[in-house]
């Protein structure tokens, strides 16, 4: 606009036989007009597309928040039980297709009611949620542990065969007996009895962790703060 204008005042100096001054002022002021219009415009715009942008990024973080929500336990921030079965059928698909073999391990902690009873509600949550980091210590990025609800845990452990998946069961067993509590209560100590089975091709995930909780109970029956295998395709 001032560059117009400039312009119009250095031909109306220098050529002024030639030029209508009125006619000329009428068509910058109708350019000033429609240039400032189209800025406040496409500044209107601009605030419009940032602040749609924002509300996007509000909506996606409160999404994945919802999605998080839906599969994972509040307290533990482990998943939850549906989310294990949803893992479950995946696993299933691709050790069907002869992708790797998998194996479920169900988790007790022993004399948890005793605990609560002892220590207190508190006290029993915030074991809950350091046997659930200690988990994720222990298992490798690929595996999954879920809260099945109370004291149970499963632990879905991928890309593996009984020996190692055995392994990885007896760390978690003696990680969890060396949790340290001292801060939570005097004398609180923590075991956990496991049970783990291997995945059988073609059979339903229900059969599965039918299997592993059969092993988790001879655990319990044998003493507790032990691992109890149950091999694959036998049927408790």
């Amino acid at each position: 606009v001032v560059g117009y204008l400039a312009i119009l005042f250095a031909v109306s100096a220098q050529f002024p036989e030639n030029i209508d001054r009125t006619a000329e002022l009428i068509q910058w002021l109708s350019f000033t007009l429609l240039t400032t219009g189209f800025a406040f415009m496409a500044g209107e715009i601009s605030v419009i597309r940032h602040e749609l942008e924002r509300r996007n990024r509000q909506n996606r973080i409160a999404r994945a928040r919802m999605e998080e929500l839906a599969i994972k336990d509040e307290l533990t921030q482990l998943y939850n039980r549906r989310h294990a079965m949803e893992l479950l059928r995946q696993h299933k698909g691709m050790a069907d297709r002869g992708a790797y073999r998998f194996a479920v391990c169900y988790v007790d902690l022993d004399h948890f009611k005793q605990i609560n009873d002892t220590f207190g509600h508190q006290a029993g949550d915030v074991v809950l949620k350091r046997f659930a980091q200690t988990a994720l210590q222990v298992v490798s990025g690929v595996d999954h542990v879920a809260r099945l609800g109370g004291e149970e845990f499963v632990v879905v452990i991928v890309k593996t065969d009984e020996a190692a998946a055995l392994a990885l069961a007896e760390r978690l067993r003696v990680a969890v007996a060396a949790i340290d509590f001292t801060d939570v209560a005097a004398g609180l100590k923590v075991s956990a009895s496991l049970g783990l089975t291997m995945y059988s091709p073609q059979e339903k995930p229900e059969a599965l962790l039918s299997r592993a909780d059969e092993a988790l109970y001879r655990s319990k029956q044998g003493g507790r703060n032990r691992v109890t295998v149950i091999e694959a395709g036998v049927q408790p």
